[in-house]
């Protein structure tokens, strides 16, 4: 009987990339703590399973803070935007790339930059993303 219900049987167990299969989850990246009052902070994340500096990085790079990436605080500049990836187990920043509109509704573009996967090769300030293998190229992450 369990055999018929997709969610059982469709696995992604064949396929690699980063968040696949990460629609229709169920608790698999931990509890997000975030700030819900009205208020310029509104969907800013102060912990990540209930802590707000994760363990595999650390100093700066260790901290956890932006956004749960799926909804962002009010006001958002055209400038960056940040949010906690629990796979990555780090923050990543998003740079503003271009104002966009899609289906009549205005927003901002954003992607990655250099300073997602990089481990201080580039920008002096990524150096302790670098603290599991330190022979690593950039644009290598690893997760253990």
């Amino acid at each position: 009987m369990l055999h018929s219900i997709p969610i059982f049987t469709d696995t992604d167990d064949t396929k690699f990339g980063w968040f696949i299969g990460r629609n229709g989850t169920i608790g698999a990246d931990g509890v997000y703590n975030m700030k819900t009052t009205a208020g310029d902070d509104f969907a800013t994340l102060t912990a990540w399973n209930y802590k707000n500096h994760s363990s595999f990085f650390s100093g700066r790079c260790g901290q956890i803070y932006g956004s749960g990436g799926e909804i962002f605080p009010r006001h958002v500049k055209p400038t960056f935007i940040s949010l906690f990836s629990a796979e990555m187990c780090r923050t990543a920043q998003l740079n503003y790339v271009k104002n966009e509109t899609v289906n009549g509704i205005f927003g901002y573009k954003f992607s990655v930059g250099d300073q997602i996967f990089d481990n201080g090769s580039k920008l002096h300030e990524n150096i302790c993303y670098d603290n599991i293998i330190s022979d690593l190229n950039i644009g290598l992450f690893t997760m253990w």
